[in-house]
């Protein structure tokens, strides 16, 4: 077949998201993750870098993850910022392809990213929402 590509469903995808002050989205986010990421590789884990918001966020990631051991929480002990997170979830995943999710402080506009997460394009997808 020429002038067409078909990227092979990876064997295990990890999305690493950093979290700060973001208590009031993390349910939302986390159902719809789940619900996608299924559908895109065999193994998947969600990798949710707690980085020091102090607002209630790393508790939730707790109770979490005692329910869903596909979620794998990293503590920064302080503010390291968005990309020292992201930094800190890269050393912890050991997945065939990895994705980034950046959230600001956002309610609904990050549905219709979630939706789009596909494999097609392989490797790394950084997704910035502000």
């Amino acid at each position: 077949m020429t002038g067409s590509t078909v990227t092979p469903r990876p064997d295990s995808l990890a999305v690493i998201i950093p979290v700060y002050k973001s208590r009031a989205y993390l349910p939302e986010l986390h159902r719809r993750l789940t619900d996608v990421v299924h559908t895109l590789a065999t193994r998947y884990e969600l990798v949710f870098v707690d980085d020091a918001g102090h607002d209630g966020s790393l508790e939730w990631l707790r109770q979490c993850h005692e329910k869903d051991t596909s979620v794998t929480i990293i503590v920064n002990p302080e503010n390291l910022g968005q990309h020292g997170a992201i930094i800190a979830g890269l050393s912890a995943v050991r997945a065939d392809v990895v994705r980034m999710l950046a959230l600001w402080k956002t309610d609904s506009v990050f549905a219709s990213l979630i939706g789009s997460l596909d494999y097609a394009d392989g490797g790394v997808r950084v997704a910035a929402i502000s």
